[in-house]
């Protein structure tokens, strides 16, 4: 199922927006420690942007079975490979223990 989220977790590596799913929101670093207020504005645009991007662009896929079916097929496409156990060690081969 393609993704619809904040970019946090492993969302800003796997987010190819309208390709393997949407984001929402804005770049903003969620991790870090923010005010109450601030928290409050940032979930108010989020909220904002959650019913923008489901209106005009995930309902839309969504009815257009041919469309959505490419985006599903891109996302699991993506997710396959980009957080598998065999591209993580494949990464640690490369980068870690194969002499430059």
């Amino acid at each position: 199922m393609p993704n619809l989220s904040i970019l946090d977790g492993w969302w800003p590596e796997g987010c190819e927006h309208g390709v393997t799913g949407w984001r929402i929101g804005d770049d903003r670093d969620n991790s870090v420690e923010v005010t109450e207020e601030e928290r409050l504005a940032q979930d108010k645009r989020d909220r904002a942007s959650l019913y923008e991007v489901l209106d005009k662009e995930v309902l839309p896929a969504y009815a257009e079975r041919s469309k959505w079916l490419t985006i599903m097929r891109a996302s699991i496409a993506m997710s396959q490979w980009a957080f598998s156990s065999d591209r993580m060690v494949e990464d640690y081969f490369k980068y870690l223990y194969r002499p430059q």
